[in-house]
């Protein structure tokens, strides 16, 4: 009888990487579909105009003075971040692109240089919806001096011009 390949190849990972690779799958899932259901596929979904003002109002609302959701996304951001990050470097092995402990090692630096850089752009975004402010660079939102008086009339519709 001919020998049968093995159902399936052994794991690139470390035991301790591979737990948290199922880990971070599992949070990671959670955030992507509570993300898409809130953003894309509710009922009340908000127009492209209307979803900066969506973003902020929801991420700044706070339970017990702190902003749940905001915490809730910078979790789900990590175990995206960390799981994209492995995960290339888990493909960079299995397609033998890093044969070497020495090219391993530059892999696993490269690819957690890609995985922190993401997590701190969109952390940086998350808290610029949270607060209005940056964690790098000049702040979002810049203050717009009020005249004191009234507002200024609409300006006139088409239709009451006839």
């Amino acid at each position: 009888m001919p020998e049968r390949a093995p159902l399936r190849e052994e794991s690139p990972y470390p035991r301790a990487v591979a737990i948290a690779m199922r880990a971070t799958g599992v949070v990671a899932l959670v955030f992507i579909a509570y993300h898409v259901l809130e953003l894309r596929l509710a009922a009340s979904r908000p127009r492209a105009d209307e979803l900066y003002t969506v973003l902020a109002g929801s991420l700044s609302a706070t339970s017990g003075g702190a902003p749940l959701r905001a915490m809730f996304y910078v979790v789900g951001i990590a175990a995206v971040a960390f799981h994209f990050a492995a995960g290339l470097w888990g493909f960079a092995i299995a397609r033998g692109w890093a044969r070497t402990q020495g090219a391993r090692r530059a892999a696993a630096v490269a690819f957690g240089a890609v995985g922190v850089t993401s997590f701190v752009v969109a952390t940086d975004v998350v808290t610029m919806f949270t607060t209005g402010a940056r964690l790098f660079g000049p702040s979002a939102v810049t203050p717009v001096p009020l005249e004191p008086g009234p507002c200024p009339a609409p300006p006139p519709s088409p239709s009451s011009s006839k």
